[in-house]
């Protein structure tokens, strides 16, 4: 399910719901995970998920996810730049980083 935010002119935006299990959402590039009860306030940056801060009782475990690569976008290549000379070597990178 895709859902969108209305954002205030400094955009801000405020959602609550009720989660019947642990999960994990994301925003832009940004991977959230909340349980049921959480209450967590996050300050992202849509492209940036290394800028992002969160405060609350999930904010140990988001601030883990704000470093993880994002693999459709080729992280784990960092867009090419670590690409190696055979397939072997660019999958022990790719290891070595997730």
């Amino acid at each position: 399910m895709t859902e969108r935010f209305i954002t205030d002119s400094a955009g801000n935006f405020s959602v609550n719901f009720k989660l019947q299990e642990a999960n994990y959402f994301q925003i832009g590039r940004n991977a959230l995970y909340l349980s049921p009860r959480d209450r967590l306030k996050v300050m992202i940056d849509y492209n940036w998920p290394e800028k992002s801060t969160s405060s609350g009782s999930a904010s140990n475990a988001n601030y883990y996810l704000r470093s993880i690569p994002f693999p459709k976008a080729g992280s784990y290549l960092n867009g090419g730049i670590d690409l190696k000379g055979t397939l072997h070597e660019n999958i022990d990178v790719i290891l070595s980083i997730a």
